[in-house]
Order: structure tokens, then C-alpha cells, then sequence
């Protein structure tokens, strides 16, 4: 009996493992092809979700609420910094900056909806048109505001993740 008991153990021990491996490995794939591999992980392993992956699909829905969240978190913060800048030439463009960033979470949003429809050209052309709107807040900004190392950085992890995004998306 014990031995019996031990065997189903076993099993489902290595089951899960298995079942743990496969997820890993679709996510390792479907990150290998980005420029930034690494950033494309930690993004989807940070999600709950992660654990259920099965298809590619699932991965890029997970870097586009990733994508949301980055946006959302700079519209915050350019707001605030909005709210303390006392350069007079500043505050219009953290202000702009805001309304870019909201403006990019809709596109994600639109985007995250071609996807789950499957029309993936349309997922591909939000995330595009999505990582304008950042383009333009940096347009603005640029030599005409101080440092912003956490925006800075929020930016850059946009770039990583929507070209990984892009990337898995291309080859669906």
C-alpha cells in the first residue's frame, strides 16, 4: 500500500514538474527572439497568469498588460511631475507627456483587444501606434527638461517589451 501511494506521488510530482517545464520552455521560446530576452521574462513570469500559458497568444497578452501597466505608471508620474515642476516651460510638457501615456494605454487596450479576436495584424498596428504616443512624449521633452531616470527607464522597458510583443506576434 505504501509503496502504491508512493508511486502516485511520484507521478504527479513529475507531472507537475513536466507541466512546469512545458510552460517555461514556451515562454524561453517565445522571449528568445526579442532583443531583450531577460525583460520579456521577468514581464510574464511577474504575472500570475504566467503559470498557464499554453499558447504564444497567451504570452503576448501578458506583455501587453505589462505594456498597460508601464503606461499607466508614466501618465501617473509625468503627472506629478506635472504638479512640481517650476520651470514654466516644464510643466506643459510633463502635462502633454500624461495625456500621451493615457493615450497610449487606450491603443494598448485596443490592441489587446485585436488580439483576443485574433486579428493580429490590428494587435500589431495598437502596440505601433501605442509606442508613438511615447515617441512623441520624448519628442517634447528632450532638451528641454531635466533628468527623469524613472520615467527614463519606464520608457526603455516600454521599448523592450513592445518589440518583444511584436516579435511573438509576427510569427502567430
Amino acid at each position: 500500500m505504501a509503496s502504491s501511494t508512493m508511486l502516485i506521488f511520484c507521478l504527479l510530482f513529475s507531472l507537475s514538474l513536466s507541466l512546469a517545464t512545458t510552460e517555461n520552455t514556451l515562454i524561453n521560446q517565445q522571449c528568445h527572439h526579442s532583443e531583450t530576452p531577460l525583460a520579456c521574462r521577468r514581464c510574464i513570469e511577474s504575472d500570475p497568469e504566467s503559470e498557464s500559458v499554453s499558447r504564444p497568444v497567451d504570452v503576448a497578452a501578458i506583455l501587453l498588460k505589462c505594456l498597460a501597466a508601464h503606461s499607466s505608471n508614466l501618465a501617473v508620474n509625468m503627472t506629478g511631475l506635472a504638479r512640481l515642476a517650476n520651470n514654466t516651460e516644464a510643466q506643459p510638457i510633463f502635462e502633454a507627456c500624461s495625456r500621451q501615456f493615457d493615450d497610449m494605454g487606450q491603443r494598448l487596450s485596443t490592441a489587446g483587444a485585436c488580439l483576443k479576436r485574433g486579428d493580429y495584424d490590428g494587435a500589431n498596428h495598437g502596440v505601433a501606434r501605442a509606442v508613438g504616443s511615447q515617441a512623441t512624449c520624448l519628442g517634447l521633452a528632450r532638451g528641454r527638461v531635466g533628468e527623469m531616470p524613472t520615467q527614463m527607464y519606464d520608457m526603455r522597458m516600454n521599448d523592450a517589451l513592445s518589440e518583444a510583443f511584436l516579435r511573438i506576434v509576427d510569427r502567430l
